[in-house]
Protein backbone atom coordinates (compact mmCIF):
# COMPACT_ATOMS: atom_id res chain seq x y z
CA UNK A 1 0.00 0.00 0.00
CA UNK A 2 1.41 3.67 -1.44
CA UNK A 3 1.91 5.69 1.87
CA UNK A 4 -0.89 8.59 -0.09
CA UNK A 5 -3.51 5.70 -0.10
CA UNK A 6 -2.61 4.28 3.69
CA UNK A 7 -2.80 8.45 4.77
CA UNK A 8 -6.64 8.10 2.88
CA UNK A 9 -6.93 5.33 4.88
CA UNK A 10 -6.10 6.37 7.98
CA UNK A 11 -8.01 9.46 7.56
CA UNK A 12 -10.75 7.95 6.72
CA UNK A 13 -10.57 5.44 9.19
CA UNK A 14 -10.74 8.40 11.60
CA UNK A 15 -13.80 9.90 9.76
CA UNK A 16 -15.34 6.65 10.83
CA UNK A 17 -14.34 6.14 14.12
CA UNK A 18 -15.55 9.67 14.76
CA UNK A 19 -18.77 8.88 13.42
CA UNK A 20 -18.92 5.71 16.05
CA UNK A 21 -17.49 8.24 18.99
CA UNK A 22 -20.06 10.67 18.49
CA UNK A 23 -23.06 8.23 18.12
CA UNK A 24 -21.77 6.20 20.91
CA UNK A 25 -21.19 9.85 23.13
CA UNK A 26 -24.85 11.09 22.08
CA UNK A 27 -25.98 7.36 23.46
CA UNK A 28 -24.22 6.99 26.17
CA UNK A 29 -25.18 10.40 27.48
CA UNK A 30 -28.47 9.71 26.92
CA UNK A 31 -28.12 6.73 28.90
CA UNK A 32 -26.51 7.67 31.90
CA UNK A 33 -28.80 10.67 31.70
CA UNK A 34 -32.03 8.92 32.52
CA UNK A 35 -30.20 6.07 34.41
CA UNK A 36 -28.63 7.62 36.90
CA UNK A 37 -31.38 10.15 37.66
CA UNK A 38 -33.08 6.44 38.54
CA UNK A 39 -30.79 4.79 40.07
CA UNK A 40 -28.49 6.10 43.19
CA UNK A 41 -24.91 6.26 43.14
CA UNK A 42 -24.30 3.36 45.69
CA UNK A 43 -26.36 0.92 43.02
CA UNK A 44 -23.32 2.22 40.36
CA UNK A 45 -21.02 1.68 42.97
CA UNK A 46 -22.45 -2.30 43.29
CA UNK A 47 -21.95 -2.38 39.90
CA UNK A 48 -18.72 -1.35 40.08
CA UNK A 49 -17.67 -3.83 42.36
CA UNK A 50 -18.95 -6.55 40.02
CA UNK A 51 -16.93 -4.51 36.65
CA UNK A 52 -13.70 -4.43 38.79
CA UNK A 53 -13.55 -7.78 39.75
CA UNK A 54 -14.13 -8.91 36.33
CA UNK A 55 -11.52 -6.74 34.64
CA UNK A 56 -9.03 -8.34 37.18
CA UNK A 57 -9.43 -11.16 36.16
CA UNK A 58 -9.92 -10.89 32.53
CA UNK A 59 -6.69 -8.75 32.59
CA UNK A 60 -4.87 -11.68 34.54
CA UNK A 61 -5.79 -13.91 31.34
CA UNK A 62 -4.85 -11.72 28.66
CA UNK A 63 -3.36 -13.38 25.93
CA UNK A 64 -2.27 -10.11 23.87
CA UNK A 65 -3.17 -12.25 20.75
CA UNK A 66 -5.07 -9.74 18.75
CA UNK A 67 -2.37 -7.06 19.33
CA UNK A 68 -0.27 -9.64 18.17
CA UNK A 69 -1.60 -10.38 14.72
CA UNK A 70 -2.17 -6.80 13.77
CA UNK A 71 1.38 -5.94 14.63
CA UNK A 72 2.35 -9.21 11.72
CA UNK A 73 3.07 -8.40 8.23
CA UNK A 74 1.82 -11.55 6.77
CA UNK A 75 -1.41 -13.27 6.58
CA UNK A 76 -3.10 -13.98 9.88
CA UNK A 77 -5.52 -16.64 8.56
CA UNK A 78 -3.21 -19.55 10.11
CA UNK A 79 -3.55 -18.01 13.73
CA UNK A 80 -7.34 -17.28 13.75
CA UNK A 81 -8.11 -20.82 15.38
CA UNK A 82 -5.92 -20.91 17.58
CA UNK A 83 -6.48 -17.42 18.81
CA UNK A 84 -10.25 -18.18 18.93
CA UNK A 85 -9.83 -21.53 21.06
CA UNK A 86 -7.55 -19.65 23.63
CA UNK A 87 -10.53 -17.50 23.90
CA UNK A 88 -12.94 -19.78 24.20
CA UNK A 89 -11.10 -21.73 27.20
CA UNK A 90 -9.86 -18.00 28.92
CA UNK A 91 -13.65 -17.12 28.97
CA UNK A 92 -14.94 -20.38 30.35
CA UNK A 93 -12.38 -20.88 33.31
CA UNK A 94 -12.42 -16.89 33.85
CA UNK A 95 -16.47 -17.15 34.36
CA UNK A 96 -15.60 -20.24 37.04
CA UNK A 97 -13.10 -18.16 38.53
CA UNK A 98 -15.62 -15.08 39.09
CA UNK A 99 -18.22 -17.33 40.57
CA UNK A 100 -16.10 -19.49 43.01
CA UNK A 101 -14.39 -16.44 44.21
CA UNK A 102 -17.48 -14.34 44.45
CA UNK A 103 -18.12 -14.25 48.28
CA UNK A 104 -14.39 -13.62 48.55
CA UNK A 105 -14.41 -9.99 46.52
CA UNK A 106 -17.98 -9.61 48.66
CA UNK A 107 -16.24 -9.83 51.64
CA UNK A 108 -13.18 -7.54 50.50
CA UNK A 109 -15.25 -4.35 49.62
CA UNK A 110 -17.52 -5.12 52.64
CA UNK A 111 -20.84 -5.16 50.40
CA UNK A 112 -22.49 -8.10 50.49
CA UNK A 113 -25.16 -6.76 47.58
CA UNK A 114 -22.26 -7.36 45.33
CA UNK A 115 -22.18 -11.49 46.12
CA UNK A 116 -25.83 -12.40 43.78
CA UNK A 117 -24.42 -9.76 41.45
CA UNK A 118 -21.20 -10.91 41.13
CA UNK A 119 -22.25 -14.68 40.45
CA UNK A 120 -24.68 -13.47 37.36
CA UNK A 121 -21.81 -11.53 35.62
CA UNK A 122 -19.38 -14.57 36.09
CA UNK A 123 -21.53 -15.55 32.50
CA UNK A 124 -19.84 -12.09 31.24
CA UNK A 125 -16.49 -13.25 30.15
CA UNK A 126 -17.94 -17.19 28.84
CA UNK A 127 -20.17 -14.51 26.38
CA UNK A 128 -17.56 -12.69 24.88
CA UNK A 129 -15.14 -15.34 24.68
CA UNK A 130 -17.34 -17.48 22.00
CA UNK A 131 -17.01 -13.77 20.02
CA UNK A 132 -15.29 -14.55 16.24
CA UNK A 133 -12.18 -13.62 15.95
CA UNK A 134 -12.61 -12.17 12.36
CA UNK A 135 -13.25 -8.80 14.04
CA UNK A 136 -9.15 -8.55 14.25
CA UNK A 137 -9.05 -9.14 10.59
CA UNK A 138 -11.18 -6.76 9.78
CA UNK A 139 -9.24 -4.35 12.30
CA UNK A 140 -5.30 -5.42 10.55
CA UNK A 141 -7.20 -5.03 7.29
CA UNK A 142 -8.42 -1.38 7.80
CA UNK A 143 -11.69 -2.53 7.43
CA UNK A 144 -13.14 0.62 9.92
CA UNK A 145 -16.10 1.12 8.58
CA UNK A 146 -17.56 -2.11 9.14
CA UNK A 147 -16.16 -1.97 12.79
CA UNK A 148 -17.93 1.36 13.29
CA UNK A 149 -21.05 0.06 12.33
CA UNK A 150 -20.77 -2.74 14.87
CA UNK A 151 -20.05 -0.80 17.47
CA UNK A 152 -22.36 1.78 16.93
CA UNK A 153 -25.16 -0.78 16.56
CA UNK A 154 -23.73 -1.97 19.95
CA UNK A 155 -24.15 1.46 21.81
CA UNK A 156 -27.90 1.70 20.35
CA UNK A 157 -29.45 -0.90 21.06
CA UNK A 158 -27.28 -1.65 24.83
CA UNK A 159 -28.69 1.98 26.06
CA UNK A 160 -32.19 1.10 25.31
CA UNK A 161 -31.35 -1.75 27.09
CA UNK A 162 -30.74 -0.02 30.05
CA UNK A 163 -33.05 2.92 30.10
CA UNK A 164 -35.94 -0.15 29.69
CA UNK A 165 -33.97 -2.44 32.71
CA UNK A 166 -33.89 1.14 34.98
CA UNK A 167 -37.47 2.32 34.52
CA UNK A 168 -38.46 -1.40 35.05
CA UNK A 169 -36.56 -2.82 37.59
CA UNK A 170 -34.82 0.20 39.43
CA UNK A 171 -31.95 -1.19 41.35
CA UNK A 172 -28.44 -2.39 40.37
CA UNK A 173 -30.26 -5.33 38.54
CA UNK A 174 -31.17 -2.93 35.55
CA UNK A 175 -26.92 -2.31 34.95
CA UNK A 176 -26.69 -6.01 35.45
CA UNK A 177 -29.17 -7.61 32.98
CA UNK A 178 -27.90 -4.00 30.17
CA UNK A 179 -24.43 -5.62 30.40
CA UNK A 180 -24.78 -9.02 30.04
CA UNK A 181 -27.77 -8.22 27.23
CA UNK A 182 -24.51 -6.19 25.25
CA UNK A 183 -22.56 -9.31 25.89
CA UNK A 184 -24.97 -11.27 23.52
CA UNK A 185 -25.65 -8.53 21.25
CA UNK A 186 -21.46 -8.41 20.98
CA UNK A 187 -21.37 -12.26 20.71
CA UNK A 188 -23.91 -13.00 18.03
CA UNK A 189 -22.98 -9.53 15.90
CA UNK A 190 -18.74 -10.46 15.39
CA UNK A 191 -20.43 -13.52 13.52
CA UNK A 192 -22.49 -11.28 11.58
CA UNK A 193 -18.98 -9.08 10.56
CA UNK A 194 -16.65 -11.54 9.12
CA UNK A 195 -17.32 -14.77 6.89
CA UNK A 196 -14.67 -16.46 8.68
CA UNK A 197 -15.68 -19.41 10.79
CA UNK A 198 -13.67 -20.63 13.29
CA UNK A 199 -13.19 -24.22 14.38
CA UNK A 200 -11.87 -25.63 17.35
CA UNK A 201 -8.26 -26.35 15.86
CA UNK A 202 -5.19 -25.63 18.25
CA UNK A 203 -1.70 -25.39 17.09
CA UNK A 204 1.10 -24.76 19.84
CA UNK A 205 3.96 -23.47 17.48
CA UNK A 206 0.99 -20.55 16.33
CA UNK A 207 0.43 -19.97 20.56
CA UNK A 208 4.29 -20.01 21.29
CA UNK A 209 4.63 -17.54 18.34
CA UNK A 210 1.94 -14.92 19.35
CA UNK A 211 2.85 -14.95 22.60
CA UNK A 212 6.48 -14.34 22.42
CA UNK A 213 4.63 -10.28 21.37
CA UNK A 214 1.70 -10.56 23.44
CA UNK A 215 3.63 -10.81 26.45
CA UNK A 216 4.14 -7.83 26.90
CA UNK A 217 1.20 -6.82 26.14
CA UNK A 218 -0.17 -8.72 29.61
CA UNK A 219 2.41 -7.04 31.35
CA UNK A 220 1.63 -3.86 29.91
CA UNK A 221 -2.33 -4.59 30.48
CA UNK A 222 -1.66 -5.56 34.41
CA UNK A 223 -0.15 -2.10 34.75
CA UNK A 224 -2.57 -0.60 33.17
CA UNK A 225 -5.45 -2.08 35.22
CA UNK A 226 -3.42 -1.33 38.31
CA UNK A 227 -2.92 2.26 37.54
CA UNK A 228 -6.65 2.65 36.07
CA UNK A 229 -8.61 0.61 38.45
CA UNK A 230 -6.63 0.57 41.43
CA UNK A 231 -8.07 3.51 43.10
CA UNK A 232 -10.91 2.39 42.45
CA UNK A 233 -10.29 -0.78 44.41
CA UNK A 234 -9.15 2.08 46.94
CA UNK A 235 -11.95 3.82 47.31
CA UNK A 236 -14.22 0.67 47.20
CA UNK A 237 -12.56 -0.52 49.88
CA UNK A 238 -11.42 1.98 52.35
CA UNK A 239 -14.90 4.28 51.54
CA UNK A 240 -17.86 2.56 50.32
CA UNK A 241 -19.95 1.70 47.26
CA UNK A 242 -21.57 4.72 47.61
CA UNK A 243 -17.99 6.58 46.89
CA UNK A 244 -16.90 4.23 44.80
CA UNK A 245 -20.38 5.32 42.44
CA UNK A 246 -19.68 9.01 43.01
CA UNK A 247 -16.05 8.65 41.84
CA UNK A 248 -16.24 6.37 38.89
CA UNK A 249 -18.61 8.51 37.66
CA UNK A 250 -17.17 11.41 38.16
CA UNK A 251 -13.77 9.33 36.71
CA UNK A 252 -15.65 8.77 33.40
CA UNK A 253 -17.05 12.14 32.84
CA UNK A 254 -13.33 13.82 33.21
CA UNK A 255 -11.45 11.25 31.12
CA UNK A 256 -14.21 10.41 28.71
CA UNK A 257 -14.82 13.87 26.20
CA UNK A 258 -10.73 13.49 25.53
CA UNK A 259 -10.99 9.73 25.74
CA UNK A 260 -13.33 9.82 22.97
CA UNK A 261 -11.00 11.80 20.90
CA UNK A 262 -7.88 9.77 21.39
CA UNK A 263 -9.89 6.52 21.28
CA UNK A 264 -10.32 7.19 18.19
CA UNK A 265 -6.57 7.54 17.14
CA UNK A 266 -5.40 4.65 18.67
CA UNK A 267 -7.39 2.42 17.54
CA UNK A 268 -7.20 3.58 13.61
CA UNK A 269 -3.39 4.95 14.58
CA UNK A 270 -1.26 1.39 15.52
CA UNK A 271 -2.74 -0.89 12.80
CA UNK A 272 -1.74 2.34 10.38
CA UNK A 273 1.80 2.80 11.74
CA UNK A 274 2.01 -0.84 11.70
CA UNK A 275 2.00 -0.31 7.97
CA UNK A 276 4.92 2.56 8.08
CA UNK A 277 7.06 1.02 10.69
CA UNK A 278 10.01 0.70 8.55
CA UNK A 279 9.94 4.31 7.70
CA UNK A 280 10.78 6.46 10.19
CA UNK A 281 10.58 9.55 8.85
CA UNK A 282 6.91 9.37 7.36
CA UNK A 283 6.30 8.00 11.20
CA UNK A 284 7.50 10.99 12.68
CA UNK A 285 5.56 13.69 10.20
CA UNK A 286 2.38 11.73 10.18
CA UNK A 287 2.20 11.34 14.06
CA UNK A 288 3.42 15.38 14.38
CA UNK A 289 0.42 16.57 12.48
CA UNK A 290 -1.95 13.75 14.55
CA UNK A 291 -0.54 15.08 17.51
CA UNK A 292 -1.45 18.65 17.03
CA UNK A 293 -5.15 18.53 15.52
CA UNK A 294 -5.60 15.97 18.75
CA UNK A 295 -4.16 18.64 21.16
CA UNK A 296 -6.31 21.58 19.82
CA UNK A 297 -8.92 19.29 20.10
CA UNK A 298 -8.75 17.59 23.41
CA UNK A 299 -7.80 21.10 24.91
CA UNK A 300 -11.02 22.81 24.61
CA UNK A 301 -13.27 19.52 25.68
CA UNK A 302 -10.86 19.50 28.64
CA UNK A 303 -11.37 23.27 29.69
CA UNK A 304 -14.96 23.26 29.22
CA UNK A 305 -15.54 20.51 31.55
CA UNK A 306 -13.50 21.87 33.75
CA UNK A 307 -15.29 25.35 33.70
CA UNK A 308 -18.68 24.38 33.94
CA UNK A 309 -18.67 21.20 35.68
CA UNK A 310 -21.34 21.91 38.29
CA UNK A 311 -23.97 23.79 36.17
CA UNK A 312 -23.53 20.53 34.02
CA UNK A 313 -23.64 18.19 37.00
CA UNK A 314 -26.28 19.92 38.33
CA UNK A 315 -28.52 20.20 34.97
CA UNK A 316 -28.06 16.84 33.70
CA UNK A 317 -27.85 14.11 36.48
CA UNK A 318 -29.29 16.07 39.33
CA UNK A 319 -28.18 17.20 42.90
CA UNK A 320 -27.61 13.65 44.46
CA UNK A 321 -24.41 13.79 42.35
CA UNK A 322 -22.93 17.18 43.28
CA UNK A 323 -20.21 15.58 46.01
CA UNK A 324 -18.26 14.61 42.56
CA UNK A 325 -18.02 17.73 41.28
CA UNK A 326 -14.74 18.21 42.66
CA UNK A 327 -13.29 15.27 41.88
CA UNK A 328 -14.74 15.72 38.04
CA UNK A 329 -12.75 18.97 38.00
CA UNK A 330 -9.06 17.46 39.07
CA UNK A 331 -10.10 14.17 36.86
CA UNK A 332 -10.43 16.81 33.89
CA UNK A 333 -6.40 16.92 34.06
CA UNK A 334 -6.06 13.43 33.78
CA UNK A 335 -8.39 13.44 31.08
CA UNK A 336 -5.80 15.90 28.89
CA UNK A 337 -2.88 14.17 29.84
CA UNK A 338 -3.98 11.05 28.71
CA UNK A 339 -5.07 12.27 25.68
CA UNK A 340 -1.18 13.17 24.60
CA UNK A 341 -0.16 9.83 26.26
CA UNK A 342 -2.81 7.80 23.63
CA UNK A 343 -0.75 9.05 21.17
CA UNK A 344 2.32 7.55 22.35
CA UNK A 345 1.24 3.81 22.69
CA UNK A 346 0.33 3.09 18.76
CA UNK A 347 3.77 4.75 18.05
CA UNK A 348 5.67 2.53 20.40
CA UNK A 349 3.59 -0.74 19.44
CA UNK A 350 4.20 -0.05 15.71
CA UNK A 351 7.71 -0.35 16.17
CA UNK A 352 7.57 -2.93 17.63
CA UNK A 353 8.57 -1.67 21.33
CA UNK A 354 5.69 -3.09 23.44
CA UNK A 355 8.03 -2.91 26.53
CA UNK A 356 8.40 0.49 27.26
CA UNK A 357 4.69 1.52 27.38
CA UNK A 358 5.13 -1.03 29.97
CA UNK A 359 7.90 -0.05 32.02
CA UNK A 360 6.33 3.52 31.56
CA UNK A 361 2.94 2.17 32.88
CA UNK A 362 5.11 0.34 35.72
CA UNK A 363 6.59 4.03 36.77
CA UNK A 364 3.25 5.41 36.78
CA UNK A 365 1.80 2.86 39.02
CA UNK A 366 4.61 2.82 41.23
CA UNK A 367 3.81 6.79 41.47
CA UNK A 368 0.37 6.09 42.50
CA UNK A 369 0.87 3.38 44.74
CA UNK A 370 2.63 5.49 47.12
CA UNK A 371 0.17 8.22 46.66
CA UNK A 372 -3.51 6.70 46.27
CA UNK A 373 -4.26 5.30 50.21
CA UNK A 374 -2.89 7.65 52.32
CA UNK A 375 -4.58 11.22 50.04
CA UNK A 376 -7.79 8.70 49.74
CA UNK A 377 -7.82 8.58 53.98
CA UNK A 378 -6.88 12.52 54.09
CA UNK A 379 -9.48 13.63 51.25
CA UNK A 380 -11.66 11.16 50.21
CA UNK A 381 -12.27 10.83 46.50
CA UNK A 382 -10.93 14.55 46.02
CA UNK A 383 -7.39 13.00 47.26
CA UNK A 384 -8.01 9.81 45.42
CA UNK A 385 -8.29 12.26 42.33
CA UNK A 386 -4.69 13.92 43.02
CA UNK A 387 -3.12 10.81 42.90
CA UNK A 388 -3.93 9.89 39.50
CA UNK A 389 -3.30 13.44 38.10
CA UNK A 390 0.01 13.67 40.33
CA UNK A 391 1.30 9.98 38.72
CA UNK A 392 0.16 11.09 35.21
CA UNK A 393 1.74 14.40 35.14
CA UNK A 394 5.16 12.78 36.20
CA UNK A 395 5.10 10.08 32.77
CA UNK A 396 4.85 12.72 30.66
CA UNK A 397 8.71 13.43 30.25
CA UNK A 398 9.22 9.91 30.15
CA UNK A 399 6.64 9.78 27.26
CA UNK A 400 8.47 12.74 25.34
CA UNK A 401 11.96 11.18 25.41
CA UNK A 402 10.56 8.04 23.85
CA UNK A 403 8.98 9.28 21.31
CA UNK A 404 12.23 11.74 20.69
CA UNK A 405 14.25 8.63 20.36
CA UNK A 406 11.50 6.57 18.59
CA UNK A 407 11.12 9.00 16.16
CA UNK A 408 13.88 10.92 15.79
CA UNK A 409 11.78 13.85 16.70
CA UNK A 410 13.58 17.06 18.71
CA UNK A 411 11.94 17.75 21.85
CA UNK A 412 10.56 21.25 20.70
CA UNK A 413 8.56 19.48 18.28
CA UNK A 414 6.57 17.67 20.73
CA UNK A 415 6.30 20.72 23.48
CA UNK A 416 5.37 23.13 21.12
CA UNK A 417 2.07 20.90 19.29
CA UNK A 418 1.47 20.45 23.04
CA UNK A 419 1.42 24.27 23.99
CA UNK A 420 -0.06 26.15 20.36
CA UNK A 421 -3.50 25.76 21.89
CA UNK A 422 -3.12 27.52 25.43
CA UNK A 423 -3.86 30.98 24.04
CA UNK A 424 -7.04 29.86 22.79
CA UNK A 425 -7.61 28.46 25.69
CA UNK A 426 -6.85 31.33 27.74
CA UNK A 427 -9.32 33.65 25.54
CA UNK A 428 -11.59 30.76 26.19
CA UNK A 429 -11.05 30.73 29.83
CA UNK A 430 -11.82 34.30 29.90
CA UNK A 431 -14.99 34.58 28.23
CA UNK A 432 -16.46 31.84 30.21
CA UNK A 433 -15.72 33.44 33.35
CA UNK A 434 -16.98 36.36 32.70
CA UNK A 435 -20.71 34.89 31.41
CA UNK A 436 -20.53 33.11 34.95
CA UNK A 437 -20.29 36.84 36.51
CA UNK A 438 -22.75 38.19 34.13
CA UNK A 439 -25.54 35.11 34.36
CA UNK A 440 -27.11 34.54 37.58
CA UNK A 441 -26.54 31.10 39.14
CA UNK A 442 -30.29 30.90 39.61
CA UNK A 443 -30.40 30.16 35.79
CA UNK A 444 -27.93 27.01 35.61
CA UNK A 445 -29.46 26.19 32.09
CA UNK A 446 -29.14 29.50 30.64
CA UNK A 447 -26.05 29.85 32.03
CA UNK A 448 -24.44 26.45 31.26
CA UNK A 449 -25.72 27.20 27.60
CA UNK A 450 -24.16 30.19 27.12
CA UNK A 451 -21.12 29.42 28.16
CA UNK A 452 -20.62 26.14 26.20
CA UNK A 453 -22.10 28.23 23.04
CA UNK A 454 -19.21 31.09 23.71
CA UNK A 455 -16.29 29.20 24.64
CA UNK A 456 -16.70 27.17 21.90
CA UNK A 457 -16.73 30.10 19.21
CA UNK A 458 -13.73 32.36 21.05
CA UNK A 459 -11.18 29.32 21.61
CA UNK A 460 -11.81 28.82 17.74
CA UNK A 461 -11.55 32.12 16.31
CA UNK A 462 -7.89 32.53 17.85
CA UNK A 463 -6.88 29.50 16.85
CA UNK A 464 -7.24 29.57 13.23
CA UNK A 465 -5.74 33.35 13.46
CA UNK A 466 -2.42 32.20 15.00
CA UNK A 467 -2.64 29.09 12.71
CA UNK A 468 -2.78 32.05 9.75
CA UNK A 469 -0.13 34.07 11.33
CA UNK A 470 2.56 31.52 12.62
CA UNK A 471 1.93 28.59 9.44
CA UNK A 472 1.02 26.11 12.25
CA UNK A 473 -0.36 23.91 9.37
CA UNK A 474 -3.68 23.04 11.28
CA UNK A 475 -6.40 24.35 8.75
CA UNK A 476 -4.62 22.05 6.18
CA UNK A 477 -4.60 19.07 8.46
CA UNK A 478 -7.93 19.14 9.35
CA UNK A 479 -8.96 19.79 5.52
CA UNK A 480 -7.12 16.98 4.17
CA UNK A 481 -8.36 14.80 6.64
CA UNK A 482 -12.18 16.34 6.48
CA UNK A 483 -11.26 15.81 2.63
CA UNK A 484 -10.11 12.22 2.64
CA UNK A 485 -12.98 11.54 5.58
CA UNK A 486 -15.75 13.04 3.26
CA UNK A 487 -14.80 10.62 0.28
CA UNK A 488 -16.41 6.97 1.43
CA UNK A 489 -19.60 9.02 2.10
CA UNK A 490 -19.61 11.19 -1.12
CA UNK A 491 -18.82 8.12 -2.94
CA UNK A 492 -21.55 6.37 -1.40
CA UNK A 493 -24.40 9.33 -2.28
CA UNK A 494 -23.13 9.11 -6.06
CA UNK A 495 -23.38 5.32 -6.35
CA UNK A 496 -26.88 6.30 -4.61
CA UNK A 497 -28.08 9.30 -6.89
CA UNK A 498 -26.69 6.85 -10.16
CA UNK A 499 -28.42 3.94 -8.98
CA UNK A 500 -32.20 5.86 -8.86
CA UNK A 501 -31.14 7.20 -12.22
CA UNK A 502 -30.88 4.58 -13.72
CA UNK A 503 -33.98 3.35 -12.27
CA UNK A 504 -36.32 6.11 -13.43
CA UNK A 505 -34.38 5.67 -16.78
CA UNK A 506 -35.79 2.07 -17.10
Amino acid sequence: MSTSSLGKTFAQGVAWFYLLRLTSEVVSSLRLLVVARVLAPADFGVMGVALLVLSLLGMLATTGFSQAMIQKRADIGQYLDTAWVVTVVRGLLLGGMVFLCAPLFAAFFQEQRALPVLRLMAVSPVLTGFASPGLIALNKDLHFKKLVLFAAARAVIGAAAAILSAVLLRSVWALVAASLFGDVVFMLGSYLMHPYRPRFGFRWSKARELWRFGRWVLGSSLLHYLFNDGDDWVVGRLLGANALGLYQTAYRLGCTPMTEITSVFSKVAFPTFSKLQDDTEKQRRAYLRILQVIMFASTPVALGVLLVARDGVAVFLGEKWLPMVTSLQILVCWGWIRSFRATTGPVLLAQGRPDLVTKFTAFKVAILAMLVVQLSLRWGIVGTSWAVVIASALEVPLLIRSLRIGLDARSTEILSRLGRPLLPAAAMTAIVLSIRQLVPAEATVLRLGISTVCGAAVYVLPAFVLDRALRWGLRADIEQAVGYSLQPLLGALRSKAAGQFAASGE
